[in-house]
């Protein structure tokens, strides 16, 4: 588990779909009930749609509960990365100094203040020069480096190599660690399976006396005797 937990995700889904799958082949609830078919068929339909509710309940939660800890895990993973990459970048120590953390805060909000326009940003850099101040230098390239300002970013590199890796290595950061729709879409956490919708929903939910909230289906998922 790490700062991409996509790939653990998929697995935990794909887990799901093959116990759906292999409990819906285990308790068919489709038998023939006509004429000239076993009388029993219509009990035995039945009997599987109470076990496949509890299954599929059981199957569900067991993949929500294991995106959540991949989500959390993931999540903080990335901002121990995230400090861990700012701290190499302004060069602070795991216990920076009071005047580190001004100096940080203080370079934050002037290029905040700049609002992405390269003029500002070329100017603030050049006052950076001028005083050494290091600090406001790298927090202008990280902005900078946001709206691809080449020219600016050249310079820089060319007398702080050292600097483009950690630059780099937060942007790729910043592509992945903010919510969107491959997250939303990875760790799925409000899909339920048949067995929990529609019709189904109904039956299950007077069959246990409970609302299909994830609290709700944990319960039917702890049934006993299945």
């Amino acid at each position: 588990m790490g700062i991409n937990n996509h790939e653990a995700a998929a697995q935990a889904c794909t887990n799901y779909d093959n116990a759906l799958y292999e409990l819906r082949q285990k308790y068919p609830t489709d038998l023939p009930t006509g004429v000239g078919q076993p009388y029993t068929n219509a009990s035995i339909n039945e009997a599987n749609k109470g076990i496949r509710t509890v299954l599929a309940a059981r199957a569900w939660t067991e993949r929500r509960n294991e995106l959540l800890a991949l989500k959390a895990d993931q999540e903080a993973s990335r901002k121990i990365y995230r400090l861990e990459l700012e701290r190499k970048l302004y060069g602070l120590s795991g216990t920076p100094a009071p005047e580190q953390h001004r100096y940080f805060r203080e370079a934050r909000r002037e290029v905040a203040a700049a609002e992405g326009d390269r003029q500002e940003l070329s100017a603030l850099y050049r006052d950076a020069q001028v005083t050494g101040d290091t600090t406001l230098m790298r927090a202008v390239v990280r902005e900078a480096s946001a709206h691809q300002y080449t020219e600016l970013l050249s310079d820089h590199y060319a007398q702080h190599p050292n600097d483009r890796e950690h630059v780099e290595n937060l942007n790729a950061l910043d592509a992945v660690d903010k919510p969107g729709e491959t997250d939303d879409m990875i760790y799925d956490l409000e899909s339920l399976p048949d067995e929990l919708t529609g019709s189904n929903k109904v039956a299950a939910q007077m069959a246990h006396d409970v609302a299909l909230t994830p609290e709700g289906i944990e319960q039917i998922a702890n049934t006993e005797g299945f």
